[in-house]
């Protein structure tokens, strides 16, 4: 049916077609849900064709917030897929690594990979089980052999590391025989092309393998005497595996014992003359020339030709390695004859007379002597020895395997806690396959590199987590406020529906269908073009980690963006359901009611009053925020739940950015009043900033939620534009913090200190070049507590109250100048040392230890109290005890995490605690003495280039103190005195580390030959090289990741945001044309009021600028300095200057034309029709 109506006054008539079941009776059922839901689409329709930018902006808003959902939570959910790669990058793709170990039944230097892979191969999660092997080497030019460098041989399996996927990114070819990938470093120092047929000679020192095998802090000539006595054991052992040492001894002490024809002289007493015991077997101490014999022997050389040139180490192996030869297994069968040839030199009568020289000749005659007695071939054990390694399967002597995850890309990225179960679950029930007693060590490299980055993956999440709240916030709002608009735009036509019999249920009804028709058309075109949109995202990271990823959102990416575009409509509805249905119907269809001159008066009863809503909010929101900070605050620290706490850390971020942009409103009254006088220049100023400052008056309540979102969406993004910038600002300063300097050396065995005389020679030598690179350099030593004669290093007060171990280590005169001293953090240095100035113009603490030593004249030494003299013992003869500590005072530079933990403070002594072993037995330490200098704090740090420095007293325990070389020396010679290890030649401070500054002009391949000649004086792989440069490059990938994440954010957060404004400023126009129609009739010429318009918008843009400029600057702050808190780095605060731009330019532009487009059709209407809001 159809229902003509005339309004009286201009005569217009308006059809409106509507179902004939409207004017009946009403129907319960079904049918008539329907027939209301058919009305519903058809009027829908109708008025979506009839205006079109209602519906696409509505539908633009949902796709822009399904679109971001969709794409950010994919992207996040298989971003761990990129913190994966960065540690395989790392540490190699080593998701499992199974060193040899010791038990009751073995202490063997090798493993069984053929038996370990046998017992594992029923287990679901093991993929495979290879072996690996690796040691020092010297690589050097096959036919200019003065051309050589330092390496590390790493012989693989080829063929079985590729079927189980180890080193997935490898491209080079698979080796055969004696060839080999050599890294492009190494080929270019000695001077050898790849794939040109050319070789080069690696040089096997078996001593190296024997120390890299015993994974022990013991030196060269320790291993060998502690394996060699071994060897003559098990030669006397005979095959008797049930003979015990004890019986060995017995044995070889009656073979002293028992006469024996020799010269006239018996077996006994030619040893016995010679000062000969079984001691002498049991404890063999080798000298430096036997060494160098045993050198000799335990060498051998090969030629290998040169396949590929390594450019990186693609996951196959970890970077940290440096120079690499790579070569196959096969190259074993090549080399064994050469090792054989080198065994067999390895005899008894070899070692009878490289261990007792002073028997001479008559040393031969002892071999015939003890074979005749004891029954043995040392001959044919020599040779069976041969044959058994001609026989040997090398899989069965690796020395080390490494074993994969079966699912490892999915297990892999889940949290952490997930990880750490899975891989727990792994390694007990490869312990059960393999028995609870197996001589078997795990190591898990890439689960431990992983942890190192997990806060920065956590850090997405929450990120991610607080994206998706504000999208979510903005997007309800932009809907609320379009609908709303559209509802208060035809209350005429809601009230003719209303009279024509429309139920209140259909309207709702209507007005949902109306949101639907914005949301599903949203939601699918938001999936599709997100999907669309992933897929060059999921083609870089597939193609840089080489992990195959779905070509598809992810389930819980489409749940949530469906969720979300379907919710973001229905709570938006509830405020024009509302306004639709609150409104009486003669209101409703006078056309002349202007909803901004409605004055109300509501009545309630006292009894149905209750608590307001505002009461009941806060009571909630006081209760919840309790619980959250004595609840859920104590339990994620305790229980380690860091997402949790993240979660909270976010919420209360958010929180604080929404409460300030809500207390800002009280300014926003002064800042546009302000705004107002600067814009409005010239006549406008004169004739229309009264009338602007009536409008902003008047459109109050909108114009105040208008500022408020865009206040909030200022904020956020210069809080969220800090966030990312200060978090990839963090990467890089952590890593130069670590790290020290840009290129570090540091050995970590003690037995194997730096070489550091001919690194100086070598690195003076690089310094004096023109243009050189190498700018500076210095070293480092091993905490004291680390040499054999000292047990125990403590630091307290005079008074001996709360000591703590300390690490007591010595830095040369130039650290400061050399490592990246703006991250020295000093809190407190003494006033009595003029300081010289490091390179960033901070005091050099290091440099005065040096030249301005604590002069211990100005230190008085107390009297001696002879409380005993009564006794009858004379005390005044007695050398006071304490002479020595004062008078040879030691200059520290100390934690400040001391300062609590200790009652440390700068130029006052403290007592330096040092538990020196005065005798050792049977490898324990049975027997200590204290003895006690006086350390002077010179200064108290909380960070420190290259040491673990802190101000937090829980870090107290084992912190660095630093103190000069001289006192270092000095410490290290008078307690070696005092212990059992007095005879010990040590003359110079072992060096731990070497730190060289290196020019920010060179190039990496410059940079790469000044590591390759310090290689050379590397004499183990107990040393590690590390290069900033490398380390920071590899952080790039996380930190585009974080500014392309933040780029994405930052333009859908700014799209929504100018939505808003458009629909607010349009709204403001239309909702009050008759204002329009009022100004036109007083007088006022078009472009005057469009004008006022332009001004009201501009004044509101400006001031939600102005306050969220502070806001965001605020919060930023503040998470700046929180974050510091943690780090302790110095302030460094970002401002986004190039996005805060560009956004006030487009709000200014929108302000501008989200006025002047709707005023202008206002323009083109006779003046009576805008006063009617026609």
């Amino acid at each position: 049916m159809s229902s003509d109506s005339k309004d009286p006054l201009i005569g217009n008539n308006y059809k409106v077609d509507l179902p004939s079941q409207i004017n009946e009776p009403n129907e319960a059922g079904l049918s008539q849900i329907i027939g209301n839901l058919v009305l519903s689409v058809r009027y829908v329709w109708a008025e979506t064709k009839k205006s079109k930018r209602n519906f696409l902006v509505g539908c633009t808003t949902i796709f822009l917030v399904v679109f971001a959902l969709s794409v950010l939570q994919t992207a996040v959910e298989v971003a761990p897929i990129l913190f994966l790669k960065l540690a395989e990058d790392s540490v190699g793709e080593y998701d499992l690594v199974m060193i040899p170990g010791k038990s009751t039944q073995s202490n063997s230097f090798f493993l069984n990979t053929t038996e370990i892979r046998e017992k594992l191969q029923d287990e679901p999660n093991t993929n495979g089980v290879v072996p690996r092997w690796i040691f020092l080497s010297d690589a050097l030019n096959a036919e200019q052999r003065n051309q050589n460098g330092s390496t590390i041989i790493l012989m693989i399996d080829s063929e079985k590391e590729k079927k189980i996927g180890l080193g997935r990114e490898w491209k080079h070819d698979t080796l055969k025989g004696a060839s080999a990938h050599v890294s492009s470093a190494l080929l270019h120092q000695i001077g050898v092309e790849p794939n040109n047929g050319e070789k080069i000679t690696l040089y096997v020192n078996l001593l190296s393998l024997i120390n890299a095998v015993s994974s022990s802090e013991l030196s060269e000539a320790e291993i060998l005497e502690s394996q060699l006595s071994t060897y003559l054991i098990e030669m006397f052992r005979n095959g008797d595996s049930s003979r015990k040492e004890s019986e060995i001894n017995s044995l070889l002490m009656m073979l002293l014992q028992e006469t024996v024809p020799f010269y006239g002289n018996t077996f006994g007493e030619l040893l016995s003359e010679n000062g000969i015991t079984i001691t002498d077997v049991n404890n063999i101490r080798l000298s430096s020339s036997i060494i160098n014999s045993l050198k000799q022997i335990l060498s051998f050389e090969f030629d290998v030709e040169v396949i590929d040139e390594i450019t990186a180490p693609h996951g196959k192996y970890p970077a940290g390695l440096g120079n690499v030869v790579m070569l196959d297994t096969d190259v074993f069968f090549d080399i064994k004859p050469t090792i054989l040839e080198n065994i067999k030199q390895f005899d008894l009568n070899y070692l009878i007379e490289l261990f007792f020289p002073d028997l001479g000749i008559a040393g031969k005659l002892i071999v015939p002597a003890i074979e005749e007695y004891l029954g043995l071939d040392f001959d044919k054990m020599t040779e069976n020895i041969t044959n058994i390694i001609e026989d040997a399967n090398i899989d069965e002597y690796a020395l080390m395997c490494i074993s994969m995850y079966t699912d490892r890309f999915t297990a892999f990225i889940k949290t952490k806690t997930e990880i750490d179960f899975a891989v727990i679950d792994w390694t007990d029930k490869i312990m059960e396959k393999l028995g609870l007693n197996y001589a078997i060590e795990f190591e898990i490299p890439l689960i431990s590199a992983m942890r190192l980055i997990y806060f920065l993956r956590l850090f997405l999440d929450q990120i991610l987590m607080m994206v998706e709240l504000f999208l979510i916030s903005l997007g309800v709002f932009l809907i609320y406020s379009l609908m709303l608009a559209d509802v208060e735009g035809k209350v005429y036509e809601c009230g003719m529906l209303r009279a024509l019999g429309m139920e209140q249920y259909a309207l709702i009804e209507l007005l949902v269908v109306q949101s639907f028709m914005f949301s599903i058309p949203g939601i699918v075109i938001g999936l599709i073009c997100a999907f669309f949109a992933f897929l060059p995202v999921r083609n870089f990271i597939s193609g840089f980690s080489l992990i195959p990823i779905a070509w598809r959102l992810t389930p819980k990416a489409v749940l949530l963006a469906v969720s979300v575009g379907t919710f973001i409509p229905l709570v938006s509805l509830i405020g024009p359901i509302q306004k639709s249905l609150s409104q009486a119907l003669r209101d409703a269809l006078d056309l002349y009611h202007s909803n901004q001159n409605d004055t109300k008066v509501i009545f309630k009863k006292l009894e149905n009053l209750g608590l307001s809503s505002m009461q009941t909010s806060l009571s909630i929101l006081a209760v919840s925020f309790g619980f959250i900070v004595y609840y859920l605050v104590p339990y994620s620290f305790i229980f380690f739940h860091w997402a949790l706490f993240f979660n909270i850390f976010v919420g209360i971020l958010l929180g604080m950015v929404f409460g300030l942009a809500l207390l800002a409103l009280t300014l926003h009254p002064f800042t546009q009043g302000m705004f107002v006088n600067l814009i409005m220049l010239g006549s406008d100023r004169r004739k229309l900033k009264r009338l602007v400052e009536k409008n902003l008056i008047g459109h109050a309540r909108r114009n105040s939620k208008t500022a408020i979102l865009f206040t909030t969406c200022v904020a956020f993004i210069l809080f969220a534009g800090t966030v990312f910038t200060l978090q990839g600002h963090n990467i890089v300063a952590q890593a130069k913090v670590g790290i020290g300097a840009d290129l570090v050396i540091q050995s970590f065995s003690m037995h194997s200190p730096l070489d550091h005389e001919p690194m100086r020679d070598y690195l003076d030598k690089e310094k004096e070049k023109e243009n050189a690179n190498v700018l500076d350099y210095t070293f480092s030593t091993f905490p004291l507590d680390s040499m054999e004669h000292i047990r125990w290093t403590d630091i307290a007060n005079l008074a001996d109250f709360s000591d703590k171990s300390s690490l007591i280590i010595g830095v040369e005169e130039n650290f400061l100048n050399v490592t990246f001293d703006q991250y020295a953090s000093v809190t407190e240095s003494s006033s009595k040392v003029q300081y010289r100035k490091t390179n960033t113009g901070n005091n050099d603490i290091i440099r005065s230890l040096y030249e301005f030593p604590t002069n211990a004249s100005d230190i008085k030494v107390p009297d001696l109290v002879n409380s005993g003299k009564k006794y009858g013992f004379d005390f005044q003869n007695v050398e006071d005890p304490n002479y020595h500590i004062y008078k040879e005072p030691i200059d520290i530079i100390c934690s400040e995490s001391l300062r609590m933990a200790t009652a440390l403070k700068v130029d006052s002594p403290a007592e330096l605690e040092f538990g020196l072993i005065r005798k050792k037995s049977l490898d324990r330490y049975n027997s200590y003495d204290r003895v006690y200098y006086m350390g002077y704090p010179r200064a108290m740090v909380a960070k420190m280039p290259g040491f673990l420095f802190s101000s937090y007293t829980q870090t107290a325990e084992l912190s660095p103190i630093l103190i000069s070389i001289d006192s270092y020396e000095k410490l290290m010679k008078q307690t070696l005195e005092l212990s059992y290890n007095r005879n010990s030649n040590i003359e110079t401070a072992p060096r731990r580390a070497l730190y060289v500054k290196i020019h920010t002009k060179a190039t990496p391949l410059e940079r790469e030959e000044i590591l390759n000649g310090l290689r050379n004086f590397m004499v183990n792989d107990q040393v590690y090289v590390t290069d900033v440069a490398t380390v920071v490059s590899s952080t790039d990938t996380a930190i585009n990741i974080l500014n392309i994440f933040f780029t994405l954010v930052a333009a859908n957060v700014i799209l929504l945001c100018f939505f808003v404004l458009t629909v607010s400023f349009t709204s403001n126009i239309t909702e009050n044309s008759w204002e329009f129609g009022v100004l036109r009739a007083v007088g006022l010429t078009s472009a005057q009021v469009i004008r006022t318009y332009i001004y009201e918008a501009l004044v509101i843009v400006l001031s939600s600028v102005a306050i969220g400029f502070l806001i965001g600057n605020l919060v930023s702050i503040t998470l700046t300095l929180q974050s510091n808190l943690f780090s302790e780095l110095p302030f460094v605060f970002e401002f986004p200057t190039l996005l805060f731009s560009s956004l006030v330019t487009m709000a200014i532009i929108v302000a501008i034309l989200g006025s002047y487009i709707p005023a202008n059709r206002l323009r083109k209407k006779d003046i009576a029709l805008a006063l009617k809001n026609m």
